[in-house]
């Protein structure tokens, strides 16, 4: 009997150090900042209601995006980081913030889709 208590015990202790392994959101990585860069080599597309089209390519820890509107073409440049799935972007003294879920990307309420 003895036995069977102390079975379930350890049982329900690696049950329990289980799922608290799999639903903690913190890694090591978030607690000492080297947590994986996700846009880092990727390109994303928009194109917003009057059809510019946005391209943006992401290479740690810069982007440039370039903007498609008939026939004029403008390419800027900045540099991002990513904390979680937050984005910041800042070019020529402007910000933007962004949300990363997947293969979208939600920029100042933008929708871009990975390529």
């Amino acid at each position: 009997m003895k036995k069977s208590i102390k079975l379930a015990g350890i049982i329900a202790i690696v049950a329990v150090i289980g799922f608290l392994s799999i639903s903690c959101r913190t890694t090591k990585g978030e607690l000492d900042g080297t947590t994986k860069d996700e846009l880092n080599g990727t390109t994303w597309r928009g194109i917003d209601d009057d059809d510019v089209v946005y391209i943006i390519t992401f290479n740690s820890p810069n982007f440039t995006i370039t903007v498609v509107h008939e026939r004029d073409t403008v390419t800027m440049k900045g540099t991002y980081s990513i904390s979680g799935s937050t984005v910041t972007m800042i070019s020529d003294g402007e910000t933007s913030t962004g949300i990363l879920t997947g293969n979208r990307l939600i920029i100042d309420g933008e929708p871009f889709t990975k390529q």
